[in-house]
């Protein structure tokens, strides 16, 4: 009941509900992004928001050397668009109309380079970015690793949702004109589900300010979640706040069909949402990062799945060895909300073997409201450390649905927790070894860490050689004895996965009504997380020497 008053109260007149104000710029946000169709390594997009008729105009005026240049008139200066949507929801009287929305593409900027910028209309209001290391730059970017990613989900927008945020960048809300440093992550991404604003187009102006101090110093990256579906109630089509407000890394033209969601507990529809910020990739320095879109169709007849399947194979593994993939709706998920959902098990059923056969080191979700990191696995099947992807969620961002605390034991899962808001981190040190790290946002330090090994360095070892069973992570079985166990472990989890397969479909087909409690407004009562220490991997990350192999 405390924990529902607080979320309660966190949504109560935040700082940042507050009208648009006359005609000062608001909401900037910098995405590593250029305009469909326009090659550039390291493009940008520039979009913030004025009063509908403010006569600000769509430019951006940009310096390599600093604040004053920018300030005094100096720099150069770059165009882009202007426009405004409007928005119709049945449960408001009246349609939304946006403000004057601009966007800026530049597309000649240098890699790893600090520039200070200033959009019309506030001439005197600069903020400073750094670029992005060009695909296949390995060289050192952070003060700690060749480059540093933070990866946070199902934000929305309470005092958890902002204490998320600047626990993400620390420096970003005092930084000022000031570059913020390679102290901090290189880029952010937020895995689906951004502001909750559920139908209500003014809650994204107040996202929007929200996220500034952040996405207007480090670019922001995301995809759709479920809560950005938002249907238009006069011209069926979805997405329509997201497609408006914001552009991510378009290397294809948008194509958008009406349509409707039949079901909203297990998210089947009939819509179309292809290309555009939809589903898209992008590289920085040695890494691939691929954003998946689970509420359009992924099975393996999609567009999104042949999109999928050659970006995968036309990947250079030379320039890109690591591949880190996104998307909302997870694939392992051993929290009781969010199972047996139509769009995420289509997703899986078509895309996980792509995630194994091509490589990809981990696959990041959210939707659940809480943290959970598997051990490799692939189709079920635990594997040893570089064998398989790791699947994370994190869910945790701080929205006001709250935390789900309620778990159920999976021989797949490593760790979760669902008592703590947080975000985590991707820190990659050379080509073979990575690390994990989860923070929740009470903590200074990691709570969860773990070394990542590239699943692009696999050994040509069978597949039945790889695979292992979680007992003998700790040691339990000695000898010929493992062999046994590690036979009988496999052959009782497949029976078991089967078993709740067919319970899940047959509680699909009934209608069973716990499914309709999946979606809860109330966070569950927090409880103890069971933890899983895998101390071997973590240590040989820790004691890896990394500046050697940079």
């Amino acid at each position: 009941m405390l924990r529902g008053l607080l979320t309660t109260l966190a949504v109560l007149a935040p700082a940042w509900a507050a009208p648009l104000d006359g005609g000062v710029p608001e909401q900037r946000h910098l995405a590593l992004g250029v305009a469909a169709n326009v090659a550039s390594s390291n493009g940008v997009a520039i979009t913030w928001i004025t009063t509908l008729g403010a006569g600000s105009s769509a430019t951006v005026r940009l310096s390599p050397t600093s604040a004053a240049e920018v300030q005094s008139g100096g720099g150069k200066v770059y165009t882009g668009q202007k426009y405004d949507y409007s928005y119709v929801d049945e449960r408001h009287s009246v349609p939304y109309q946006s403000g004057d929305i601009f966007r800026v593409f530049i597309t000649d900027l240098e890699p790893r380079t600090t520039y200070w910028y200033a959009v019309d209309g506030a001439p005197t209001d600069v903020r400073a970015f750094t670029t992005v290391p060009a695909a296949g730059d390995g060289t050192k970017f952070s003060d700690s690793s060749v480059l540093e990613i933070a990866v946070m989900g199902d934000l929305g927008q309470t005092e958890f949702s902002e204490q998320t945020v600047n626990r993400v960048c620390p420096r970003c809300a005092t930084a000022g004109s000031a570059p913020i440093g390679n102290s901090d992550a290189a880029f952010a991404i937020i895995v689906g589900d951004l502001a909750y604003a559920d139908g209500d187009p003014e809650r994204w102006d107040e996202w929007g300010r929200l996220t500034e101090p952040l996405a207007s110093r480090m670019p922001l990256m995301f995809f759709p979640g479920n809560h950005e579906i938002e249907i238009d109630e006069d011209t069926m089509v979805p997405f329509v706040n997201y497609r408006n407000r914001y552009v991510m890394s378009q290397a294809q033209d948008e194509i958008i069909t009406p349509g409707e969601v039949f079901d909203w507990h297990t998210y089947d529809f009939n819509f179309t949402y292809e290309g555009g910020s939809s589903y898209y990739s992008f590289d920085v320095g040695r890494a691939h990062f691929v954003m998946l879109n689970t509420y359009v169709d992924t099975t393996v007849d999609s567009q999104q799945y042949s999109w999928l399947l050659n970006d995968l194979t036309t990947l250079n593994r030379t320039t890109t060895p690591w591949v880190f993939a996104f998307l909302h709706g997870p694939w392992y998920n051993s929290n009781h909300v969010h199972q047996n959902e139509v769009a995420t098990d289509n997703s899986r059923a078509a895309m996980e073997p792509l995630m194994e056969q091509y490589d990809v080191s981990m696959v990041f979700s959210g939707h659940v409201h809480s943290y959970e990191r598997s051990h490799p696995v692939f189709e079920d099947v635990v594997f040893e450390a570089g064998q398989a992807p790791i699947y994370v969620v994190v869910g945790d961002g701080g929205n006001h649905e709250g935390l789900y605390s309620d778990f159920s034991p999976q021989h797949w899962t490593a760790y979760h927790n669902g008592s703590s808001y947080g975000h985590g981190r991707i820190k990659i040190f050379n080509d073979s070894v990575a690390t994990w790290e989860w923070f929740p946002n009470h903590l200074a330090t990691a709570e969860d860490s773990v070394a990542v090994t590239n699943l692009a360095q696999r050994s040509l070892q069978s597949d039945d050689d790889k695979k292992v069973d979680t007992d003998t992570r700790e040691g339990d079985i000695l000898g010929g004895t493992v062999v046994v166990v590690v036979f009988v472990s496999m052959i009782v989890a497949a029976l078991v996965v089967t078993y709740r397969r067919r319970k899940a479909f047959l509680k699909a087909t009934d209608h069973d009504p716990l499914i309709s409690s999946l979606d809860r407004d109330e966070p569950s009562s927090p409880a103890a997380s069971p933890r899983t220490e895998e101390k071997s991997d973590i240590e040989i990350a820790r004691n890896e020497d990394f500046d050697g192999e940079l």
